[in-house]
C-alpha cells in the first residue's frame, strides 16, 4: 500500500485548515479574509491562525485582578485629603498618564465631572475594580465614570435637547420613542395623549411647510425636584410656505419623569411657544 505524499506547502495548508477548524468549533471564529486573503502565503496565514488561538487561549484561561494591581499597585499617589484644592488638576493628569501608560483609561461624559472627582472616583472606587489579568500589545480598557455615578442634569439636558427639541424641530418626520412615555403624554395645550398621537401631531406641524429651519439654543437651564425634571431654553430660526420665510422663535420646555423601579428618565411634557400642534 502506498503511503500518500504531502509537500511541505500542502502540509502547512492542511494545517492552517485544521487551524481555522478548531477555532471556529472552540471559539466561534468567523473567517473571512477578502483580498487580503489572496495575498497571504501559507506561511503568513499559519502564523496569524497561531497567534489568534493564542490570544482566545489566554483569555479562556485568564485570571482576574483589581485595576490596582495591574497598574503595578502604586503608591505614590495620595489620598483625596491630602491634596490642595488647586492641586487636582495636576495630579489628575499625572494619573491618568501613568493609566494610560499602563493600558487603563478613564472618561466623563458630563463636562460637570471635576478632576477632583475624577480622581477620588479613580483611587476609592475604580482601582479595586476586577478586570482580566492578559494583556493585548496596544489595548486600552476604557471606564466611564458616567456608568457609575450618573449626572441626571447632563443626561436630561442633552435627552431634552438631543432625542425631543431637536427632532420636533426639524424636517424629518419625528420617529423617537424610545425617550417617551407610551401614554399620558402632554403637548401644549393636548393632555393625556398616547405617543403615537403625540408622534402624529408633530408630524402635521413639519408637513404643514415646505422648508423648516429652527435651531435649539446652546444654552438651556435644568431643574431636578425629587422624581420630576424640567429642562427648558430657546429656539429661533425660520418656516417656509410657497417660497415664503417665516421668522419663528419662542422658548421650549421639556418635562421629565423617573421611573422608580429603573431609575430612568423619560420625557412627559412638552411645550413650545409659538407653535400651534
Amino acid at each position: 500500500m502506498q503511503t500518500p505524499f504531502f509537500s511541505p506547502e500542502d502540509a502547512l495548508k492542511a494545517e492552517n485548515e485544521y487551524l481555522k477548524m478548531k477555532l471556529m468549533l472552540e471559539h466561534g471564529a468567523v473567517f473571512g479574509f477578502g483580498e487580503m486573503g489572496h495575498k497571504m502565503t501559507p506561511e503568513m496565514e499559519n502564523s496569524f491562525l497561531k497567534s489568534i488561538e493564542a490570544v482566545e487561549n489566554n483569555f479562556m484561561n485568564n485570571e482576574m485582578i483589581t485595576v490596582y494591581e495591574k497598574i503595578d499597585s502604586p503608591t505614590h499617589f495620595k489620598p483625596v485629603a491630602e491634596i490642595p484644592e488647586d492641586k487636582f488638576d495636576e495630579v489628575w493628569e499625572e494619573l491618568l498618564d501613568y493609566m494610560n501608560l499602563r493600558g487603563i483609561n478613564l472618561g466623563a461624559c458630563s463636562p460637570r465631572v471635576t478632576s477632583k472627582e475624577l480622581y477620588r472616583y479613580t483611587i476609592e472606587e475604580m482601582f479595586q475594580y476586577p478586570i482580566e489579568k492578559y494583556e493585548v500589545p496596544g489595548a486600552v480598557c476604557e471606564f466611564i465614570y458616567d456608568l457609575a455615578h450618573p449626572d441626571p442634569i447632563y443626561n436630561n439636558t442633552e435627552t431634552a435637547v438631543h432625542e425631543c427639541m431637536m427632532p420636533i424641530l426639524s424636517k424629518k418626520p419625528f420617529n423617537h420613542d424610545f425617550a417617551f412615555l407610551h401614554t399620558g403624554l402632554k403637548l401644549n395645550d393636548h393632555t393625556n395623549i398616547t405617543l403615537e398621537t403625540f408622534g402624529k401631531l408633530i408630524n402635521n406641524f413639519k408637513q404643514a411647510y415646505d422648508a423648516i429651519c429652527l435651531e435649539v439654543d446652546d444654552m438651556s437651564d435644568c431643574v431636578i425636584e425629587k422624581n420630576e425634571c424640567k429642562v427648558s431654553g430657546k429656539y429661533e430660526g425660520w418656516v417656509e410656505l410657497e417660497a415664503e420665510k417665516i421668522p419663528l422663535q419662542g422658548r421650549w420646555a421639556v418635562g421629565l419623569y423617573e421611573n422608580e423601579d429603573t431609575g430612568n428618565w423619560y420625557i412627559g411634557d412638552v411645550w413650545v411657544e409659538g407653535i400651534t400642534f
